[in-house]
């Protein structure tokens, strides 16, 4: 059983189907005791609390404002992690803080958060874990193409009894992968070659090349290759 925050649901029902209860206002306010300490209700008056106008920072209900090198409006001030409202994940927050410290002690061209692959993953059983555009984006665009297999093909999978789960890409035309979705037992882990493919502009050639141990729940990737090669 998962809980979101009602204003999540619909971006979240785009790119994860799965099933989910719906955290609403009063459910929120009722409970902030409890969400504080998960990290769901960490913006909630926060330029009352730390003064941000005062230090002249730019905030909405969403978080403070920061510039694609994560400086607010104070240029002397810069914020990473939960607090800028986008991706809500503590390896989003870790690779934050890396850039903001980048950029203060070696300014080079290339540090930017547009740049960067944030994989998303929800620890349900099964995992739910996603990396790039979501599947939705791709049926509207004739150029990309969805490839999906199941992982209790795999026979990893078959002699640990686990029947359930996919996993699946988007693909382009010359064979780079623009997004990936898993639903298994560790998606995130299994996500982990398709998040590194995305990063730095693999194909899936290159992985269909790559030997990968047998047997492993990771032969779901060598698999989507293999889907990718009969076309």
């Amino acid at each position: 059983m998962v809980f979101f925050i009602e204003d999540a649901v619909p971006r979240l029902c785009e790119q994860l189907c799965f099933p989910f209860y719906a955290i609403t206002r009063e459910l929120q306010a009722r409970y902030r005791p409890l969400l504080e300490p998960l990290g769901l209700a960490h913006r909630l008056h926060l330029g009352l609390e730390l003064d941000l106008e005062q230090a002249g920072v730019r905030y909405q209900k969403t978080g403070v404002e920061v510039d694609d090198q994560l400086r607010t409006s104070n240029p002397r001030i810069s914020a990473a992690g939960d607090v800028i409202g986008q991706a809500q994940f503590t390896h989003a927050a870790d690779h934050h803080a890396r850039l903001v410290l980048r950029n203060a002690l070696f300014p080079v061209p290339g540090g930017r958060v547009s740049t960067l692959v944030i994989p998303r993953v929800t620890y349900t059983q099964p995992e739910v874990a996603a990396v790039g555009i979501p599947a939705i984006e791709a049926s509207k665009d004739p150029t990309l193409r969805v490839y999906t297999v199941a992982v209790g093909d795999t026979d990893r999978a078959r002699t640990e009894g686990e029947t359930e789960g996919y996993a699946k890409v988007i693909v382009d035309k010359k064979g780079h992968i623009r997004g990936a979705s898993i639903v298994a037992e560790d998606a995130g882990d299994l996500l982990a070659p398709l998040t590194l493919a995305i990063t730095h502009k693999l194909t899936m050639g290159q992985l269909a090349s790559t030997i990968v141990p047998y047997p492993t729940r990771g032969e779901v990737v060598s698999r989507l290759a293999s889907a990718w090669n009969c076309g």
